[in-house]
């Protein structure tokens, strides 16, 4: 797993267990066990690391889309199998809710 993907992830648990209020860049950086300044390099700040956290979750349903497309689906269909594994994926339902919660 990359460097900034692990972060984000640190950031979905920190909202997950602690809730909105509490992600902050030190949590952020006490759950992913590295310094606050390890985790700066990568997302300065905590809008940045919000963002990244949105651009990933869209990348992720992107690739759920592709992947039925290449299956031989339309577009349509590739959208709403996509929609229908994504809340099959805890893991990928997490990253999203706290998502949600950070905005």
């Amino acid at each position: 797993m990359s460097k900034k993907l692990n972060l984000l992830e640190a950031a979905s648990r920190v909202i997950l267990s602690d809730g909105v209020a509490q992600l902050t860049l030190e949590a952020v950086a006490l759950e992913a066990n590295v310094s606050k300044g390890g985790l700066q390099y990568h997302y300065p700040t905590k809008d940045e690391l919000i963002i990244a956290m949105n651009i990933h979750v869209i990348e992720q349903f992107r690739e759920l889309i592709e992947k039925e497309i290449a299956n031989g689906h339309s577009y349509h269909e590739a959208y709403l199998l996509a929609t229908l594994n994504s809340l099959k994926d805890a893991d990928y339902l997490n990253v999203n809710t706290s998502l949600l919660d950070a905005i």
